[in-house]
């Protein structure tokens, strides 16, 4: 085993280590908290989900040892194990009396997540080359790291009081009186310039995917693909209604860790073109579902009131729509399918379909002068080169 073998595994053992030991504080706690059955699950749920960041991270760091994204994976999630262990802690600590250190657990709960607001920015000014950047880059990258550096003191020092293991509150004994009167103004302004670095880095990779070709083109789909679903899933966590709000977070804690897979796939090169099969394969289904929804609404709303007056209630209107669309499905998804790739992969739809078009006209053909100017046909409206020589090899 080499010493950065050695390394990785040694930072993905602690990180699981602190993961198991915060679930175990938790389902020792739940028994005197009053925890709610879904956050219960979501908990456990998100430890388990914890899991993909520092594997993926390793995975990166082992196959790419240069590229700073993945030993910047292996300390994210480091980071993000160590705060949801030290909140359980801390709860515990208060909960029993009898642990130690629970407001310097309380301290890095609530300081870890506002530093680590810095690593969205510096991990798309990085991605996916994994070095440091020049100019203007950098300075975004600095800005942010410091901004978030910044939110995580103001947030550490003030004074007032943490929230710790579900509504468990220890008064902070870092506080620092004179910070008091620019304890907001200094968070908001930090907020601020996180905010504007976040915005100019997302430009910057869009700026690159547009201008870029190649390999590095296909990094950045991957990447702004898993974006398009964690972004969404994150507001679902802000606008969710509280009764479904632990479900969001799952459902983001899932995105999390497919964005995290996304850098490993582009980083890595493994299957890299096929981002393009997958985002029109998503997009097509996503059309196919709403397209069903839509036509299921409109369908029981119809039959629901022509056959009220014999059926006398909504079962034969669902039974119905339930048939009609099964019976649709199929056809569906490949009208859409085909739409789709007309549009997005309009060259390779072509190349397809005459490559079909040949193959049924050599079932048909016997002449071999025929089959010469039909496959040179073909090659020119496919692969269109310079120039061509077919070569036929005579019967002996």
């Amino acid at each position: 085993m080499t010493r950065r073998t050695a390394v990785i595994a040694i930072i993905i053992g602690i990180t699981l280590l602190l993961n198991a030991a915060g679930l175990a504080l938790f389902l020792m706690n739940s028994g005197s908290w009053q925890v709610d059955p879904e956050e219960h699950i979501a908990n456990v749920f998100f430890k388990v989900a914890g899991l993909g960041l520092p594997l993926t991270g390793g995975l990166i760091a082992l196959r790419r040892p240069g590229n700073q994204v993945g030993w910047g994976l292996l300390l994210v999630a480091f980071l993000l194990v160590l705060a949801t262990f030290s909140d359980d802690y801390a709860g515990r600590a208060i909960d029993t009396g009898g642990l130690p250190a629970a407001d310097w657990a309380a301290l890095t709960r609530v300081c870890i997540p506002a530093l680590g607001l810095g690593w969205i920015p510096a991990f798309l000014l990085i991605f996916p080359s994994g070095q440091v950047p020049s100019g203007l880059r950098r300075f975004v990258l600095i800005v942010g790291i410091l901004a978030s550096a910044g939110l995580a003191l103001c947030t550490g020092f003030r004074v007032g009081t943490y929230g710790a293991g579900h509504a468990q509150i220890i008064v902070n004994p870092f506080g620092i009186e004179v910070l008091t009167p620019y304890a907001s103004t200094l968070q908001s302004a930090c907020i601020g310039l996180i905010s504007l670095s976040i915005v100019a880095s997302f430009g910057s990779l869009l700026v690159r995917f547009f201008t870029t070709k190649g390999d590095e083109h296909q990094q950045i789909k991957w990447v702004l693909f898993a974006l398009a679903i964690l972004v969404p899933t994150y507001a679902l966590t802000v606008i969710a209604p509280r009764n479904t709000e632990v479900w969001a977070w799952i459902a983001f804690a899932l995105a999390l860790n497919g964005l995290a897979g996304a850098m490993a796939i582009a980083i890595i090169k493994h299957r890299l073109y096929d981002i393009d099969r997958i985002i029109t394969g998503a997009l097509g289904y996503t059309i196919l579902t709403a397209s069903f929804l839509v036509t299921y609404t409109i369908v029981v709303a119809g039959t629901q009131r022509v056959l009220a007056p014999v059926s006398g209630g909504n079962d034969v209107a669902v039974a119905l729509t339930a048939l009609a669309v099964a019976a649709i499905a199929l056809p569906a998804r490949r009208l859409i399918q085909t739409t789709i790739d007309q549009k997005f992969h309009r060259r390779t739809y072509d190349a397809a379909r005459a490559i079909e078009q040949f193959a049924s006209k050599l079932r048909q053909q016997s002449s071999l002068d025929d089959i010469e100017g039909d496959l040179s046909h073909l090659l020119r409206q496919t692969m269109e080169p310079s120039r061509m020589i077919l070569w036929v090899r005579k019967p002996r």
